[in-house]
């Protein structure tokens, strides 16, 4: 199934599931209720997926006219055929099985990749529109923030039912709680992510839940509806309502040896090459509602103790390194190269040698895998 084209434009929605996407309902009214045949979904499987899903998304194409496209366990592992190493490097039973998904979007030549989570509701408004504002094709005006410090926490344009400060998943722990001078000016620029965020249960941390409950009502009042960070101005970005330009995705790999910060890592790595290459990343618009799937809480908190450990130790390495190159598949390797580097002399990653040098090569994999179907 070739992704269908409108004026140049291409668009791909990318989810996995182990269970029947009834959330896709809402997301492909919505594409119908706003005019747009310019976009298919990607739905992939892992060996816990139950066989009627296969049936609900051709049930749901066929009703529709929407291509709706189920990638059983069988057709990835045909399609990775082409890709050894990289099939070798995701294992089954992971959401990094998305990595999948978002290469096929990618050798489809869709120009904006959308990763959504299949808790995420969509709400009123045009969701496509919404997101559609990556890449060369669109400059884009909007409110720009910058920080002081060179952070600045997204969640705080977030109003919480009960008033409660709280933190983007994957923020470093040593910027939290800190005071620092803000400033908003208003700048037209090329967006290469837009991420959009979420009422209902937010992205926060494991140790977040377990201290207390969250609700998240919308955005607050004032606040704009999408702003952009200043070149310099990092927070993270997560992979459950996001669009990504299509120029960008050999540099977004989804590491299975990072645990639950895999989406976060990739969002930092992104955000330092856009940096190299006076690129933006926006957020806000398109706001879902997130309805979140059971989970085991201590066992998302375990999944991300690398990334409580080492975050602050990889941002810095992030920010300090000399980035090389003209694309993001350059200036990506050229990151690696720097890290590596750092894997040797820096005394914080000495215990985590075996997953970060893996992070490495799979990133490396994703790459190679990215490039060659360019």
């Amino acid at each position: 199934m070739e992704a269908v084209v409108i004026g140049g434009t291409s668009v791909a929605l990318v989810t996995t599931t182990i269970k029947t996407p009834l959330a896709l309902e809402g997301y492909v009214d919505n594409f119908l209720r706003n005019k747009h045949s310019d976009a298919c979904i990607l739905v992939v499987g892992d060996k816990k997926t139950p066989p009627e899903v296969d049936r609900f998304c051709d049930g749901l194409a066929r009703r529709s006219g929407v291509p709706v496209q189920y990638v059983s366990v069988e057709e990835q592992e045909r399609y990775l055929l082409r890709f050894p190493e990289l099939g070798k490097h995701l294992p089954y039973d992971s959401i990094q099985r998305r990595n999948i998904g978002m290469l096929m979007a990618y050798e489809r030549k869709a120009r904006v990749i959308i990763t959504i989570d299949d808790d995420n509701l969509v709400t009123d408004g045009d969701y496509l529109a919404s997101h559609c504002i990556v890449g060369k094709v669109h400059r884009v005006r909007l409110p720009i923030i910058h920080s002081g410090s060179g952070w600045f926490n997204v969640c705080q344009h977030l109003a919480e039912i009960g008033n409660q400060e709280f933190y983007h998943r994957g923020f470093p722990i040593a910027q939290r709680w800190r005071q620092s001078p803000v400033a908003m000016s208003e700048k037209e620029t090329e967006i290469i992510v837009n991420a959009g965020l979420w009422k209902g249960d937010p992205d926060v941390d494991a140790i977040a839940r377990l201290h207390r409950p969250l609700y998240v009502t919308g955005l607050k009042k004032g606040s704009p509806e999408r702003f952009g960070l200043e070149l310099g101005t990092w927070c993270p970005f997560d992979s459950q309502n996001t669009a990504l330009a299509r120029e960008v995705m050999p540099a977004y790999f989804l590491s299975p040896d990072i645990g639950r910060y895999d989406d976060i890592w990739a969002s930092y790595v992104v955000r330092r090459i856009a940096d190299h290459l006076g690129h933006y990343v926006a957020y806000g618009l398109p706001v879902v509602v997130q309805r979140r799937n059971t989970h085991n809480l201590w066992k998302d908190l375990n999944l991300e103790m690398l990334g409580w450990q080492l975050t602050d130790a990889f941002v810095e390495v992030l920010r300090g390194a000399t980035v090389s190159g003209h694309s993001y598949s350059e200036c990506a390797r050229s990151l690696l190269e720097e890290f590596e580097k750092h894997l040797k002399r820096n005394e914080e990653f000495h215990d985590f040698l075996i997953p970060l040098t893996r992070f490495v090569k799979g990133y490396r994999y994703w790459i190679d895998a990215v490039t060659s179907v360019s």
